[in-house]
């Protein structure tokens, strides 16, 4: 793809490419950020989103908060990294193939 929108934000190849440069582990927005943009591109080359379809919505709505562009710096402790991580989990669950089970490639 040539761009994404996460958010509110429409980030380019490159930038998609200098988020997962990142290393998320002192940020919850980038621990979403990465699983989100797999299931975007999963959903986009045909894998069935129904299963989330709710955490896709929530999770750009949360970095939809922000101003700007990735990274927002959001600690894992406060509410917001809370809900970012929660979503990121159920995202890396759907990207593991465990929510889509019967899904042949």
């Amino acid at each position: 793809v040539d761009s994404l929108t996460l958010g509110n934000q429409v980030y380019t190849q490159a930038e998609l490419f200098g988020i997962l440069a990142n290393s998320p582990r002192a940020d919850a927005s980038l621990q979403l950020a990465w699983p989100l943009i797999a299931a975007i591109l999963s959903t986009a080359e045909g894998s069935d989103p129904s299963p989330v379809c709710e955490t896709l919505v929530h999770a750009n709505g949360l970095l939809g908060g922000y101003d700007g562009k990735l990274p927002y710096r959001v600690k894992a402790a406060s509410a917001a990294g809370q809900a970012m991580l929660g979503d990121a989990a159920m995202l890396q669950t759907y990207n593991g193939k465990l929510l889509t089970p019967n899904c042949q490639p």
